[in-house]
């Protein structure tokens, strides 16, 4: 009797824990824990973060399958504004461009899929003789492919 009634007490603080995920519990009330990292991403997210050094004339793209439901923030840092690149899909009932900028040195984005379709992030270097770009792709409920150069 004692050993279940423990094993359900242990059951139910580890529900209660499980709860609150990252959070601090006491008897029932949560509480954030105060060196948590509030830009951090989610448990379900997976990033991706890789530094491309693009020669002139070169273009590469991230591919990642992705669908209504999911979400992909990009971040690109280059070191010139001589980045181009573009969002667009193939496929899945979407063919085109999301959106697209050229000679730029940052990119803050977060993608919204409208289709279940392969999407791909294209990054070129038109004029600098060397172009490199700090690539973040933080993918929830998205994955991950390849790079193609």
């Amino acid at each position: 009797m004692i050993r279940t009634t423990l094993l359900a007490l242990t059951s139910a603080l580890a529900a209660t824990a499980a709860a609150c995920g990252d959070e601090a519990c006491h008897e029932g009330h949560c509480h954030v824990d105060p060196d948590a990292d509030p830009g951090a991403p989610d448990a379900g997210t997976t990033v991706v973060e890789e530094t491309r050094v693009l020669v002139q004339h070169q273009t590469d793209e991230a591919i990642f399958v992705a669908g209504p439901g999911d979400s992909v923030v990009l971040t690109l840092t280059a070191d010139a504004a001589n980045l181009d690149w573009n969002l667009h899909g193939h496929g899945g009932g979407f063919e085109g461009t999301i959106v697209e900028e050229f000679g730029v040195d940052s990119v803050s984005y977060t993608f919204d899929p409208p289709a279940d379709t392969d999407w791909f992030l294209l990054i070129r270097n038109l004029a600098a003789p060397d172009l490199t770009v700090d690539v973040r792709l933080e993918l929830t409920g998205a994955t991950f492919t390849e790079w193609e150069e």
